[in-house]
């Protein structure tokens, strides 16, 4: 079921850039026929290796199965989901693989990419919970989870009164927008 999920969003995401980006590509050097050079930026290895592995898996079966122009994934691997290791990693991707869209995985990796990719006009797709919402060059397939945390500190503020928190230390639950300072203050102020 999740698999479907996945895919379901993948296939929608790449349906709606690739049409847009058809336009762009009469202004790239490289003719419409070619292949669309998506750039990938999801943990490969490490704890949630399965994840970036199925999202790039998700990505290449859609293209393998749906007409229209023809992707060229190009991966890198971001397993611990730091924003500066994704910064790195769209650096590489612009700079010598020369993509043309980016698809990032982790919410920290967005928020490593986006300042430079719109400095540079490189469309984003977020495949999972998104930032605030001001950047224009980027499409966001999650909704915003604080809505969600602020009901869940309600449904266990009434039955427990105290909570211990056991996350990862990733960036993504622990950083500005990360689900445990939300939560934490979601939950404080009940």
């Amino acid at each position: 079921m999740k698999l479907r999920i996945l895919f379901a969003l993948v296939t929608f995401a790449l349906t709606i850039a690739v049409p847009a980006l058809a336009d762009t590509s009469a202004t790239s050097s490289q003719p419409a026929t070619s292949p669309l050079r998506v750039g990938v930026i999801a943990p490969m290895s490490g704890d949630f290796a399965k994840y970036g592995i199925g999202v790039t898996r998700a990505m290449q079966l859609a293209n393998d199965t749906q007409p229209g122009r023809a992707i060229t994934l190009m991966v890198e691997d971001n397993p611990t989901c730091q924003s500066a290791e994704a910064a790195a990693a769209f650096h590489k991707l612009v700079s010598i693989d020369r993509v043309e869209l980016l698809v990032t995985f982790c919410t920290a990796a967005a928020q490593g990419v986006l300042g430079p990719a719109t400095a540079q006009k490189i469309p984003v797709i977020q495949l999972t919970e998104p930032g605030p919402d001001t950047e224009s060059y980027m499409i966001k397939m999650m909704p915003d989870s604080a809505p969600f945390v602020d009901h869940l500190a309600q449904a266990l503020f009434r039955k427990y009164k105290k909570l211990a928190i056991v996350a990862s230390t990733m960036e993504v639950n622990t950083g500005p927008r990360g689900n445990v300072p939300l939560f934490t203050k979601a939950f404080e102020k009940l």
